[in-house]
């Protein structure tokens, strides 16, 4: 039975056909009633046939065993709802009000050459009747098993030697055979909130929510015209002024923030609180996603982040429409790339496929791009099942509407439209394919050398970076023990680095085919005044047994003067057959993961992971003294499939920890990201989501705590050695990530797909954030500009309140590109 899609979900948080189906006879439910203990919902008359099949000494639900009463209350709630909702009959396809769905079906044809008469429920038997062995409550269920096994999941019977059923098989089975056991049926089944409601794109979510915006997420005045933005005076400062307004989720503030790390990872743009500026962005939670764009000079300009926009991409999307960015497919460029088909287009969506000339909307000499995360996906608007945007390139058609990270486009775009030479958190990165090492020196106080190799006796055979994908390339640096003596080192010391933080994170692939005994140590050397030569602090010590694999490994540093990141190899005792391997190393000014999850032969787990099944991680202690874990859906949740699922959830740890820490677990932000494995951080398209612990937040129909101890409110399950934990209810999403793009770019490589993990403390986030008392006075901008002139039609701005630059639009940009082209042919014809 599909239900209308445009009717009202019985519950807070479904709207799938089963809030109507018993889970006893897996028909509609007829005189719904609902568990006080566990809310599970049955036909009245399958469920005290059920019950009382149990017999003494006390009832139990068929579902998950929990104390029930032989007289539960009615679902009133759903009864009405039956009474105003239709559905569409699972045969015939006629929709019909579901609390008359049952009538339909004794006379409907289709319905009964396939599935047989129906069978109402029985008047409730006495207990251990015989009659209840032929009763097609459970019968009925019985001939169609796959009408039981939606999850996916498969279990032991915890009484007998019965194996691989479903969580619905087992119910039944125990209900018919072991009715006498008294423990939880384990069909380790706890409840997880979507917090995307299966919706992957911002513009599902306008849509969902009734939007009528331009282009489907642009706050656009007609009055005054898309030209108004064309000029350097619609941009913004390099550092922005915002307000968290206080409707916004906390979740959604705690991304905002990453998001802005982001920018300043990747250009110029740096974002600080609203101190008085004239103008600045103002962050609300309104109905859905959007953004104006650049800057209107309006004082408050207002930014929405939604439900279900607070993802990280969505929210970079909405900041580059206010940093003065449009849709990549509006582009005047676009027919060269992409063909619009305009008779799959919702009707009165048209204009959002409007394409615009180069004096509107500037290409910036960039070629179109495919990745930008400002390209609509293929099924925007449409109408029907078949995409509204067909690329002339077929290998893109899965491409375009990447909702994860910028792309490489997006960021040249960015930077040239502001100006950026370099950005504000980012230090170095090395891959080690050219011969000067990125700038990084042999040590002087050392006996021996790393040496830049494409391959290494003992291991490993390739790099990491290329994974002997390309000839001749494919360098790392290694330190070799074989030959030596015990105590000699060897120091890799990089170029010279100045940072602007005191916190910094330090990120490499490892490779160690040495001895036990050798040791790969961390140091700093830092340089003032007093040490010009520079002082060597040791900050950390690697550990870890010889292993035939490129393992990742992060360092938090806490430098604040000049200094060199220090690589330290020691030969230890013993004889060694390879030695200490390094490549891809990434330093900028960020905080580290606190925790890596690394699944071998990724593609293979998600083609042999059956749809609705779950493998989880180990579990992480954060610094916080909490207990957490990821669960992954592979291969779909029962709702989605094609896509990854992945949902976070408290566990239970060290019972002393445990006991001494505050419950409801209050304000922690989990973070779960597939890690793009590219060897420049910057240019890494990595997947996250984040879900936050709101300490006020109760499971649905109960008064008790969704963030609680999970002893409280989870369920006991067991890791693969046997040992048990606790698991409490989980939240994520089940649009993740598509399964095509888990297998595109480097999300898997050398067959191992690589999860990071942290979990924050963001309960400062719930206070307002300060309102300045009065608006700093603007400086006139002729006092700094008067010694600026700029040529090219530019217009000099004033830059952070302090500094006078000049500053070319969209338009001027181009015209400036094309000059320089002229120019370039001109004197290469002379030469």
């Amino acid at each position: 039975m599909d239900l209308s899609e445009t009717s009202p979900s019985p519950t807070a948080d479904s709207d799938t056909e089963q809030d109507y189906d018993c889970p006893i006879c897996q028909e509609v439910l007829k005189m719904p009633i609902r568990t006080r203990n566990c809310q599970h919902v049955f036909c009245r008359s399958c469920f005290q046939v059920a019950v009382r099949s149990q017999g003494p000494p006390r009832p139990q639900c068929p579902l998950c065993r929990s104390p029930v009463s032989e007289r539960e209350d009615r679902a009133t709630d759903i009864h009405q709802s039956m009474r105003k909702r239709k559905g569409k009959c699972r045969a015939c396809g006629k929709k019909k009000v579901l609390s008359k769905m049952r009538l339909h079906y004794r006379t409907c044809r289709k319905y009964i050459q396939e599935f047989g008469p129906i069978s109402e429920p029985r008047d409730p038997l006495p207990a251990q009747t015989p009659e209840l062995a032929e009763s097609s409550v459970f019968n009925r269920n019985i001939s169609n098993p796959a009408a039981w096994n939606s999850a996916g999941r498969r279990y032991e019977c915890p009484y007998c030697s019965l194996v691989d059923l479903s969580d619905m098989e087992l119910v039944e089975h125990c209900v018919h055979q072991h009715h006498q056991e008294h423990s939880p049926i384990p069909t380790n089944r706890v409840k997880e909130y979507d917090v995307d409601g299966g919706k992957e794109d911002l513009f599902e979510v306008n849509q969902a929510a009734g939007l009528e915006l331009f282009e489907g997420d642009i706050l656009y005045d007609k009055k005054q015209g898309r030209n108004s933005i064309i000029g350097d005076e619609y941009l913004w400062p390099t550092t922005v002024p915002y307000y968290f307004e206080d409707d916004l989720d906390i979740n959604a503030k705690g991304v905002i923030l990453k998001a802005f790390e982001q920018y300043r990872l990747k250009t110029c743009i740096d974002y600080k609180p609203w101190s008085g500026e004239t103008n600045y962005i103002s962050v609300f939670k309104g109905n859905g996603c959007f953004s104006s764009v650049g800057n209107q000079h309006v004082g408050k300009q207002i930014l929405s982040i939604g439900a279900g926009c607070d993802r990280i991409a969505t929210i970079e999307h909405e900041f580059l429409h206010a940093l003065g960015f449009w849709h990549e497919q509006s582009r005047a460029d676009r027919d060269d790339y992409v063909t619009i088909m305009w008779d799959r287009i919702q009707t009165g969506k048209e204009h959002n496929f409007n394409k615009y000339n180069d004096i509107i909307s500037s290409s910036l000499n960039v070629p179109y791009d495919y990745g930008s995360m400002m390209h609509y996906s293929k099924n925007s608007f449409r109408n029907g099942t078949e995409p509204t945007i067909v690329t002339n390139i077929p290998a893109f058609s899965d491409v375009i509407g990447q909702r994860m990270e910028f792309s490489d486009s997006d960021l040249l775009k960015l930077n040239r439209l502001y100006n950026c030479t370099r950005t504000t958190t980012f230090l170095d990165t090395c891959d080690f394919e050219l011969e000067n090492i990125c700038g990084m020196i042999q040590g002087q106080d050392d006996q021996t050398d790393w040496e830049h190799v494409t391959m290494a006796t003992g291991g490993p055979d390739t790099d990491y970076s290329n994974m002997g994908r390309c000839t001749d390339t494919g360098y790392f640096m290694h330190f070799s023990t074989i030959t030596g003596k015990e105590g000699d080192t060897a120091l890799l010391e990089s170029r010279l680095l100045y940072p602007n933080r005191n916190y910094q994170c330090l990120q490499f692939f490892y490779y160690n085919s040495g001895n036990p005994n050798d040791k790969l140590e961390i140091w700093v050397r830092e340089y003032s005044g007093i040490n010009p030569n520079g002082t060597l602090r040791m900050i950390e010590t690697i550990v870890g047994l010889p292993e035939a694999l490129w393992q990742l490994y992060h360092v938090k540093l806490d430098v604040s003067t000049k200094f060199r990141v220090v690589f330290k190899g020691t030969k230890g005792a013993g004889v060694s057959t390879g030695g200490f391997s390094l490549d891809d190393v990434n330093l900028s000014e960020t905080t580290c993961p606190e925790h890596v999850w690394r699944i071998k032969n990724f593609k293979s787990t998600m083609e042999s992971t059956p749809r609705g099944s779950a493998v989880y991680s180990p579990r992480f202690r954060s610094k916080y003294g909490y207990t957490f874990q990821m669960g992954l859906y592979p291969n779909g949740t029962d709702i989605n499939s094609e896509e990854l699922g992945a949902f976070a959830y408290l566990t239970s740890g060290d019972d002393a920890i445990d006991n001494s820490l505050p419950w409801p677990c209050p304000w922690m932000q989990i973070t779960m990201m597939l890690m793009d494995q590219n060897a420049d951080i910057r240019k890494r398209m990595s997947n996250q989501r984040s879900v936050t612990t709101d300490p006020n937040e109760k499971l649905e129909g109960s008064s008790m705590f969704y963030w609680d101890n999970p002893r409280t409110v989870g369920i006991e399950v067991a890791d693969e050695d046997g040992t048990t934990y606790f698991r409490g209810p989980g939240a994520g999403t089940s649009v993740y990530l598509t399964q095509a793009r888990a297998l595109s770019r480097d999300f898997i490589k050398g067959g191992d797909a690589i999860f990071l993990f942290t979990m924050e403390d963001i309960s400062h986030l719930v206070a307002s954030q300060p309102i300045p008392p009065t608006t700093n006075p603007t400086t006139p901008t002729d006092d700094l500009c008067v010694s600026i002139k700029c040529e090219n039609d530019g217009v000099c701005v004033i830059d952070d309140a302090v500094k006078a630059a000049c500053r070319y639009g969209i338009a001027n940009v181009a015209i400036v590109l094309r000059k320089l082209e002229d120019l370039y042919v001109i004197l290469w014809k002379w030469v």
